[in-house]
């Protein structure tokens, strides 16, 4: 009950922020349209850019990112084909796209940091780089199908700052180049938007639900996706590591779970208003997961973590 209290006091502030985002939306005609594409073209790139200049270089925790885009690719790629028994039109595309995210930033960090500590900040956000990579590579290029052809949406994916931002970030990492100090301060303040715009896109897409209209199979398929299928892919990364690779110590798969039990990604949103593909969808799903995951993540947590397999005796 703690940990619930814990993250309640955590996630509040966020809430607040989609209340906003609905406001600005209902009463004052802001587009989020306008505030999705400041989003992807410029804040991300900037998140990744400084996220990779940032990060540990250690082949261990440099691989978790890479860990994320693997999980969520097969499950974008899998819930794709799936839907189309379902969906017929560009639901396809932003369910898929869903399916692939988690919300390892907003939520997640703030709830590796209350289960597990401080010392989780590092790991956590190296999730968190491997959302923003997914959401800037296959996800993009499956969420551009809602408005362009699979040629065009490639050909937009290959010229996505966000990608270039990301190798350019690990080149400067392992040559160990300092930015100059006021654009590394100006990476800072954009990242430092990056949360608050996300979170009120969702509030703006709230604005826009006809209520009457929800798709409860839009949610329920993402729901048993996010809460069922990620966990268990979670499991199976950290089983693999257990008994191939010895990779990861305990605490670090002890992160690795608790992120894979967040969320759907607030991003979600941005990327469906980006390419009108139902963001009213998204945003009614995002908002809900996060609600259930306020109860999910405490109860579940307590019981999945006994599925982490023993740490191994030493020779």
């Amino acid at each position: 009950m703690d940990l619930f209290f814990s993250l309640c006091v955590k996630i509040i502030p966020y809430y607040l922020i989609i209340a906003c985002g609905f406001l600005a939306a209902r009463y004052y005609e802001v587009r989020k349209e306008s505030i999705a594409n400041l989003t992807i073209y410029i804040i991300a790139p900037a998140v990744m850019l400084i996220g990779t200049l940032e990060a540990g270089l250690k082949f261990n925790i440099l691989i978790l990112p890479f860990c994320f885009l693997a999980i969520g690719s097969c499950l974008c790629l899998g819930s794709y084909f799936l839907s189309r028994y379902v969906w017929q039109d560009n639901t396809r595309m932003i369910l898929a796209f869903t399916c692939g995210t988690a919300n390892v930033g907003y939520f997640g960090i703030p709830v590796c940091l209350a289960i597990a500590g401080p010392d989780a900040l590092p790991v956590a956000v190296m999730f968190s780089l491997g959302s923003t990579l997914y959401e800037n590579s296959l996800g993009y290029y499956v969420a551009a199908q809602a408005e362009y052809s699979g040629k065009e949406a490639l050909r937009k994916l290959l010229v996505l700052p966000g990608l270039y931002a990301f190798v350019v970030g690990i080149l400067l990492n392992l040559c160990q180049v300092q930015l100059y100090q006021p654009l590394q301060n100006t990476l800072q303040i954009l990242k430092g938007a990056y949360s608050p715009l996300g979170m009120m896109i969702i509030g703006m897409g709230l604005a826009q639900v006809k209520w009457e209209e929800i798709d409860y199979k839009f949610m329920a398929f993402s729901f048993v996706n996010k809460f069922l299928v990620w966990p268990l892919f979670g499991l199976l990364f950290i089983y693999c590591d257990h008994f191939f690779f010895h990779l990861w110590e305990p605490f670090v798969q002890k992160v690795f779970l608790i992120q894979m039990l967040v969320p759907l990604a607030a991003n979600t949103v941005a990327f469906a208003s980006r390419f009108h593909a139902y963001p009213e969808k998204a945003a009614v799903a995002v908002t809900v997961s996060t609600l259930l995951a306020l109860a999910i993540v405490p109860l579940v947590m307590s019981y999945v973590l006994n599925l982490l397999p023993a740490p191994l005796p030493l020779k």
